[in-house]
């Protein structure tokens, strides 16, 4: 086990300080990042002069009313880019939104154009709205665009030019500052500016759909240290009107309470995660209700039950919707399970873990497509590297080429993955963010990729690492600190958890009580001192044992937790890993 300090410990910095300034945000820079809110937004005309295209775009579309067309992506960022479309429109032009305004989406885990059947998207509207893709769709663009569409692309991702052939506002191609505004915000931005314009600028429109932007970003995981996403999460999650928003953080309102309420960590965990399983592997009936139940005109609509001993009852639509995605999210994790078992399986009979970049290649149908991020996603957060996750196929040209995604381990020394998969000139394509991405190797360039990219990565420091805010001994443990660290409300993207080590601590059977046996969650309790406890969850009578000897320290990496019992308040570390070694015998 390996454990390193991010910095030096400032004595004079009180715990919230030095976990802030260990993550990159000064000192003198705190106070306004922790209240980041409306003036930390920029101004929509930052976007450059396609911005007043846009608005020219809404404004013709409304008056003339064209057809229109939204195609959202199916997955959070892009299916709350949609719904944010939808309710500005609904909001101020409800009969056009009403009539002339049509939805749709992938059925799998594809983005942009390049699956559609375009001449049947081209006879069913005027004008066609793209949130969250599509800015590198250049020939599907052009196709339509001769074919007498006007295109409205409100995106995110990277591409290397703007398309002649479509508006484009797109953070990433103009000189807009912040570069880790997600396609929500985005498309948000292009609302409010068009509010803003052509209505008063105090009307609460463009406001109210700021928790749909706020967990759009969250659920793209856009880093959470740029004062504007801050600012965003800030005000949507204080602001919550969503009525699929507020029906599933009640659901899960005791989880989140324990992550000190509804804030960027506690949407990633307990709302994010159902929101992918429906938009990458609901059907295209369950996408479709998840996704109307996010639209204003529809929320309250009453549907028909579909709970066992419950299905004569109607309730609201957004209360069926969040039905819906627990029962997706309870399929998908079942089937991430067996897939994470094949991947490990895998691991040893091939070596991987050779390789600096941690890569599987899989037999067609192998691995559900819309699972490939997610297990790519698991497996470099256990094992600490890179990884891909490729699936074999062939080409129209009857090549075998090798296609899925890749994920970039999030403390890597190697900051920019896509950067990395390019430089090696195998790659035939990276698609999406510098660390989250889709990918394409020639089977025949696979060998050739895999010795440049391990000599790229050949003086990277592979062995998993855990970052820590301090380090302390059985005598310096510092517990009003752990219980400050407890209490704080600021992990995001970028803004990892804190992470405390504990070293050394001289083990014997007094400190050491195993509690939970009886009930099948073997519990180890560590009595470290200093009012402070550790705690080792999945334990085992065997695990006891070893700990109970007293010829060993213990070193621990653990999360800070407030334990309250009671009225009685202590401090206590929750045990993410640990090690055990010989105490050294002294001679005198």
């Amino acid at each position: 086990m390996k454990y390193k300090l991010y910095k030096d410990v400032i004595p004079e910095y009180s715990a919230l300080q030095q976990v802030l300034y260990n993550r990159g945000i000064p000192i003198e820079e705190q106070k306004k990042w922790l209240n980041a809110g409306w003036n930390d937004i920029h101004d929509w005309r930052l976007f450059g002069q396609n911005i007043e295209d846009a608005l020219n775009f809404i404004t013709n579309a409304v008056s003339k009313k064209k057809k229109m067309l939204i195609l959202w992506d199916s997955d959070p960022d892009g299916a709350f880019s949609g719904a944010i479309i939808n309710n500005f429109l609904y909001a101020y032009f409800p009969e056009y939104a009403e009539i002339c305004v049509e939805n749709i989406f992938h059925t799998g885990k594809q983005h942009g154009l390049g699956e559609f059947d375009l001449d049947r998207i081209a006879a069913k509207c005027d004008v066609i709205w793209i949130p969250d893709a599509s800015s590198s769709d250049y020939r599907e663009l052009e196709y339509l665009y001769n074919k007498g569409k006007e295109i409205l692309i409100t995106d995110h991702h990277l591409a290397d030019m703007v398309s002649p052939h479509a508006i484009v506002i797109n953070n990433q191609l103009c000189d807009y500052p912040d570069k880790n505004l997600s396609g929500a915000g985005v498309t948000w931005q292009v609302c409010r500016a068009w509010e803003e314009k052509y209505k008063d600028k105090n009307t609460p429109i463009a406001k109210n759909l700021l928790d749909l932007c706020a967990v759009g970003n969250i659920s793209d995981m856009m880093n959470s240290q740029e004062l504007e996403v801050k600012a965003i999460v800030n005000l949507g999650l204080n602001n919550l009107k969503n009525k699929f928003l507020l029906e599933i953080a009640e659901k899960h309102s005791y989880s989140i309470a324990k992550m000190n309420g509804l804030n960027y960590y506690s949407c990633a965990f307990y709302i994010t995660p159902y929101l992918n399983c429906i938009f990458r592997s609901g059907t295209k009936d369950e996408k479709e209700l998840v996704f109307n139940s996010l639209l204003d005109k529809n929320n309250n609509q009453e549907v028909r039950s579909s709970k066992r001993g419950e299905k004569e009852k109607y309730i609201p639509l957004y209360e069926e919707a969040v039905t819906i995605t627990e029962r997706v999210k309870r399929r998908q994790t079942k089937e991430q399970d067996e897939m994470v078992d094949l991947f490990e399986q895998k691991i040893k009979e091939q070596n991987l873990l050779n390789n600096a970049i941690l890569t599987f290649i899989c037999i067609p149908d192998e691995i559900p497509q819309n699972l490939a991020g997610l297990i790519a996603n698991k497996e470099q957060a256990k094992y600490q590297r890179p990884c891909l996750v490729l699936t074999e196929h062939q080409d129209e040209t009857g090549k075998i080429v090798y296609e899925g995604s890749g994920r970039n381990y999030s403390l890597s020394e190697k900051e920019n993955l896509m950067k990395e998969l390019l430089a090696t000139g195998c790659v035939n394509w990276v698609r999406g963010h510098e660390n989250a991405h889709g990918v394409s190797i020639d089977e025949d360039k696979f060998e050739e990729f895999l010795k440049k990219i391990n000599e790229q990565y050949k003086d990277v420091d592979q062995t998993p690492t855990y970052w820590v805010d301090y380090i302390w001994n059985s005598r310096t443990l510092d517990g009003s600190k752990i219980l400050d660290i407890a209490d704080l409300n600021i992990y995001g993207q970028e803004i990892p958890e804190s992470l405390v080590a504990v070293k050394d601590i001289p083990l014997n059977s007094n400190i050491v009580t195993l509690m939970g046996l009886e009930k099948g969650h073997p519990t180890l309790k560590i009595d470290l001192g200093n009012g402070v406890s550790a705690i080792k969850f999945k334990s085992s009578e065997e695990e006891w044992e070893k700990f109970c000897n007293d010829s060993k320290t213990l070193t621990i990496v653990a999360k800070c937790n407030k334990n309250e019992w009671n009225g009685n308040i202590s401090a206590q570390l929750i045990v993410e890993d640990y090690e055990l070694t010989e105490q050294e015998e002294w001679i005198f």
